[in-house]
């Protein structure tokens, strides 16, 4: 129930199903691949699955710093037992599923991923500056989530491949910056 309230809270499907959608498009475009519904099924479960798994990540990851800047979200009010279960549930799923397109590169590219999200939020996360850590770090995510999920699609051209990993980065960035600027916003009003 607790993470029922939190996907109301913290995932809603509005923005996070939308950002699935493109980025499963995107993958489709990048991989060449025909739209059959299982492949875009799959491609899309992934995609949303991404991220929810970094959406829950990050979020614990942020728990302390969360409880005096959004001290009612559901997260820091409760245990985050439930929470650190459902991402090593959620991780393992989405290996599950990179481990089934028999993809042995985006094998290699999602544990290399779990692998630098450890350890930057272990050893950089507090040491780099908040807005560097915004723009420039944590949208990379985003760019590997396409590239995997293209992969686990087929072999994609490199040109297409950079081309959505680009706009992937970008577009994270730039709708960050707008919730920031909504946020500001929404603040001083």
């Amino acid at each position: 129930m607790v993470f029922i309230h939190y996907l109301h809270e913290r995932f809603p499907l509005r923005i996070f199903g939308a950002a699935a959608t493109l980025q499963t498009g995107a993958a489709m475009w990048a991989s060449g691949r025909e739209a059959a519904p299982g492949i875009i099924s799959h491609a899309a479960v992934l995609s949303l699955l991404l991220l929810l798994q970094w959406r829950v990540w990050d979020d614990l990851e942020d728990r302390d710093r969360d409880r005096a800047t959004h001290p009612n979200r559901v997260l820091v009010r409760t245990s985050p037992i439930p929470f650190r279960r459902a991402l090593i549930v959620l991780s393992a799923i989405n290996a599950a599923l990179v481990a089934v397109s028999d993809s042995r590169v985006a094998l290699v590219q999602i544990a290399l991923l779990n692998g630098a999200s450890c350890a930057a939020y272990r050893a950089a996360r507090f040491r780099i500056p908040d807005v560097a850590w915004r723009f420039a770090i944590l949208p990379i995510k985003y760019a590997v989530f396409v590239t995997i999920v293209a992969t686990v699609l087929g072999a994609p051209p490199p040109g297409r491949l950079v081309t959505v990993a680009a706009v992937s980065f970008a577009s994270a960035c730039g709708y960050e910056a707008l919730h920031n600027w909504h946020v500001a916003a929404g603040a001083t009003s």
